[in-house]
């Protein structure tokens, strides 16, 4: 599938798809959450998370993630004050880092690391966007070092655009949840 279209069609088949955890956030975010484990799943990967970010950069927070590992490896951003996230939201471009220990490690000497001590061998971020609107990014993780191929990238770039719709659409939710 080459069309957009179908391939949202297809990423949102995957997501409706995914179970609900048992105690699962309601609305927006539970369907955030389902969103990261179907990817996760899909690429393959070891995690994925999305975070929101303001506008000066400075706040934020992650508002889901595949599982418990991936939280952990998103907030680091938050902790450490650099990332592929902050990056992604900041350039409104993907950042792509297929060798964390490489060059990861001189992009953000912080969050490099500390990301490789949780397992992480490369680090995929694509910002949440449409327009002038930005939200924050959707981050994807590999235990191994490597690129992605073009179909996950694709993947990876529908699911962004997805997670985007569900925050635009949904903003109610978000504020209960």
């Amino acid at each position: 599938m080459d069309d957009l279209p179908g391939r949202i069609a297809e990423a949102n088949r995957l997501i409706d798809n995914e179970p609900r955890l048992a105690g699962a956030a309601p609305g927006t975010i539970g369907r955030l959450e389902q969103l990261c484990s179907a990817l996760s799943k899909a690429l393959p990967a070891m995690g994925v998370g999305v975070s929101l970010l303001a506008a000066d950069n400075h706040g934020g927070g992650t508002v889901a993630a595949s599982n418990s590992a991936s939280r952990v490896i998103e907030e680091l951003q938050f902790t450490l004050g650099e990332g592929p996230c902050i990056d992604a939201y900041s350039s409104r471009s993907p950042i792509l880092e297929p060798d964390l220990a490489g060059r990861g490690t001189r992009r953000w000497p912080g969050y490099g690391p500390a990301a490789q001590d949780h397992g992480v061998g490369a680090v995929f971020a694509f910002p949440l966007q449409v327009g002038a609107a930005r939200a924050g990014a959707l981050d994807v993780y590999r235990d191994a070092p490597g690129a992605l191929s073009p179909h996950s990238m694709a993947q990876a770039f529908t699911f962004a655009e997805v997670a985007m719709g569900l925050l635009v659409d949904d903003q109610h939710g978000l504020e209960s949840g």
